[in-house]
């Protein structure tokens, strides 16, 4: 019954940057993805990396950064962008 509300609930915490509890309603949630996206925005790459490996397959993982990659290019963040290339290479 609660968990419609569980993303609205992690999305506050993300916004208030209490990123451990976001994380744990957008995995309660079932949407790991978006715990992800949250620790990239954030530029929180080594939870970003956990919670990838937690909840996704290698070839997913390198699809996320390679997308994650791409994002930073378009706003020239480049050194983000290179991180995340290197990170799975």
């Amino acid at each position: 019954m609660s968990r419609p509300f569980y993303k609205q609930i992690a999305k506050h915490y993300s916004d208030v940057r209490q990123y451990d509890f976001a994380e744990k309603y957008y995995q309660k949630a079932g949407i790991p993805l978006e715990s992800f996206e949250m620790y990239a925005k954030a530029s929180k790459w080594d939870q970003a990396y956990r919670v990838a490996r937690d909840n996704f397959s290698e070839s997913e993982i390198i699809m996320m950064y390679v997308k994650q990659g791409q994002k930073f290019e378009e706003k020239a963040m480049f050194k983000e962008a290179e991180k995340l290339y290197l990170t799975v290479q």
